[in-house]
């Protein structure tokens, strides 16, 4: 019997056409986003790793080999002259310690002892030209270009660059500036098939990927270009999916604020004794016809995972089996607007000590606040019969009481959503996960190794709900064990591994939860392509994962688990 293929749960292919030219705003300074636009970043990438005159192709041209080959020569004969490599290497010594006497002074202090030495360097007749800046600086990049001394100096400043640079910036500007150059590095093919190729050379024969588009449109954060709107690059998916059938499981991209796409309604349905009828729209021909796999959701662009627009939609998706993929992850792509008024309260989960207000969410800064769109306790909401009833009563739309069999007389709902297949994608993040490992006196970490079902989310007294305990694991739990309670406590939540995935700390605690019972068949092996390329390669990624667990925990995660992850009605 052949082995199951490998199947890699959480990949992208979208160009830099697809990606609205203002990423930068909310992260640099109003000149410098506009003038650092994701078109600028990929004609660079596109100049440095295709371009003929290129320092990166100038390594591999002839020209280059005849230069090495005469660099060599060159060396040979200098090992001939030792008096005078006796005399070179002394004074470039004292300009490598003159340098760094340089350095040392313009960002920190100067020395006593060295100033004085100086000042009667100065005064030496033919030497008073140091005393210049531009010469200093000159002398400076000499001797970090020129001198051997000098380059390893150099070199271990590149080496530590990441953490000089979070002298001057945050950590998270670092991370964005990674991810930025990282979307340069392969966003600038113009074609989605010439980057599914690339990944897919990486990977043994036959294995398949999920494909996630993006529609970033909505993010405030300039327009996409036309070539690059979301019906093209469906439209190019569609195709890619039509070549490789049996290899690639494109998801269609959920935007609530989405109207049409072209011409066409992006959702329209109907409702037929309780269940949804798609009619004809765009989801319909993705799905029912082009049969792409299920949907993608990115909520920190500006919108709640349980938008009333979406409730439709997802009751579509539980009746029919289908999947859905959610980013949950501190990230760099989020909204880059202005934060509404209606969000600085929470829609659903009441404030438990003012009952009639709902849980203030008070974060201002767009990396902040669109970690409250992100928060894995919103799928509760969705999960849950009683939030989930609380939510339609509040939307008060005829439709979705209909829709959901809401009761006025016994205030129930006769559909709900806990069935829903939902995939964490991140499985929130690796700085949740060393949190988690991290807390040894917290109360809801430890439910993850106290019981199978891991948090307590609702304690229902008198069908009341005690939403001061929802406040306080908003507030105060990670994400890793709300992830993990969800998947304990409903029959089809997951979470994949993409991202975090490159992160070795992860490592025993991903061994930990693979043996776990009731986590073990719901965690599902991904990537992040081509957006960890920064860390790693993904022959590299696949190579180490294999290597960190058994064949046995391997297969389970990335032949077995998928196949169930994406089985449909």
């Amino acid at each position: 019997m052949s082995e199951k293929p490998i199947i890699n749960c959480h990949t992208h292919i979208f160009t830099g056409d697809n990606i609205p030219p203002y990423i930068g705003k909310k992260f640099m300074p109003f000149i410098l986003y506009k003038i650092l636009t994701v078109p600028l970043v990929i004609r660079i990438c596109k100049f440095w790793f295709t371009n003929k005159y290129s320092p990166y192709k100038f390594n591999f041209s002839f020209q280059n080999s005849n230069l090495k080959k005469n660099l060599v020569k060159l060396k040979l004969l200098w090992q001939r002259f030792r008096v005078l490599r006796a005399i070179v290497d002394v004074v470039s010594f004292l300009i490598v310690l003159f340098s760094t006497y340089l350095l040392f002074k313009y960002f920190f202090k100067e020395i006593e002892f060295c100033e004085k030495l100086l000042i009667k360097l100065y005064n030496i007749q033919y030497l008073e030209f140091l005393k210049n800046d531009a010469i200093q600086i000159s002398i400076i990049l000499f001797t970090l270009i020129a001198i051997p001394y000098g380059r390893k100096i150099g070199l271990m400043i590149i080496r530590n660059s990441k953490k000089l640079s979070l002298l001057f910036i945050n950590e998270d500007q670092l991370k964005f500036i990674t991810r930025y150059v990282s979307i340069g590095r392969f966003a600038y093919y113009q074609e989605q098939n010439a980057i599914f190729k690339r990944l897919t050379k990486q990977y043994p024969k036959n294995t398949q990927f999920v494909v996630l588009p993006m529609d970033m449109e909505f993010m405030e954060a300039g327009k996409v270009k036309p070539i690059g709107n979301y019906q093209t690059q469906m439209e190019r998916l569609k195709e890619i999916k039509l070549k490789n059938p049996t290899i690639i499981h494109p998801f269609i991209f959920v935007d609530p604020r989405r109207e049409n796409v072209g011409y066409k309604d992006f959702f329209k349905w109907k409702n037929l004794n309780g269940k949804v009828i798609l009619e004809d729209c765009f989801i319909k021909e993705y799905i029912e016809k082009a049969n792409f796999a299920g949907f993608k959701i990115y909520p920190a662009l500006g919108y709640f995972p349980f938008d009333e627009k979406l409730l439709p939609l997802w009751k579509y998706a539980a009746d029919n089996n289908l999947p859905i993929m959610t980013h949950c992850i501190r990230g760099t792509i989020f909204y880059r607007g202005n934060k509404k008024k209606e969000w600085y309260y929470h829609p659903i989960i009441k404030d438990a000590k003012l009952p009639n207000e709902y849980m203030l969410l008070a974060k201002s800064k767009n990396i902040e606040y669109s970690l409250d769109f992100t928060h894995p306790l919103n799928y509760l909401c969705l999960l849950n019969p009683i939030l989930l009833k609380e939510w339609i009563k509040k939307c008060n739309k005829p439709e979705l009481l209909d829709l959901f069999g809401y009761s006025e007389e016994t205030d129930t709902i006769s559909s709900d959503l806990s069935n829903l297949k939902i995939c964490f994608g991140h499985y929130g993040g690796d700085d949740e996960w060393k949190k988690f490992m991290e807390r040894d006196r917290d109360n809801y970490s430890h439910k993850m190794t106290d019981n199978s079902k891991g948090i307590t989310f609702i304690n229902t007294k008198k069908d009341k709900l005690g939403y001061g305990r929802l406040m306080d694991i908003w507030k105060n739990a990670d994400w890793y064990s709300i992830i993990s309670s969800l998947i304990m406590q409903y029959p089809n939540i997951y979470a994949d591994l993409s991202y975090i995935i490159h992160e070795e700390e992860i490592v025993p605690l991903l061994k930990q939860t693979l043996s776990n019972p009731a986590l073990k068949e719901k965690i599902l092996f991904g990537t992040d392509f081509y957006v960890v390329r920064n860390h790693n390669s993904e022959k590299e990624l696949l190579a180490k994962t294999k290597s960190n667990l058994s064949t046995k925990q391997f297969n389970l995660i990335a032949r077995e688990n998928p196949i169930i992850f994406l089985r449909r009605n």
